[in-house]
């Protein structure tokens, strides 16, 4: 194939690119990728940082206290998901 030829399909990939980005569908779509890639990294940032702050004792018991509060928190995303807001 040429070099033309190439070139048009690079040139009607961007045009679909370009036009599909515009769709609401397609904007929530990167934002959801965005906000699952943040929840990656952010974890992989903040723990050696705290776990250095706090020390190991200390990050102990932040790590207990959110594992005591979990327990809960399932009981009710349960409940809210299965009975609804109303």
């Amino acid at each position: 194939m040429s070099t033309k030829v190439f070139s048009e399909i690079y040139t009607d990939f961007v045009e679909m690119l370009h036009r599909g980005l515009h769709s609401s569908i397609a904007r929530n779509v990167v934002a959801l990728y965005i906000i699952q890639f943040a929840n990656y990294i952010i974890p992989l940032i903040t723990i050696p940082y705290l776990v250095r702050v706090l020390k190991p004792a200390g990050y102990g018991a932040v790590a207990f206290a959110q594992g005591f509060i979990n327990y809960p928190m399932l009981f009710v995303g349960g409940i809210l998901r299965e009975d609804g807001y109303r």
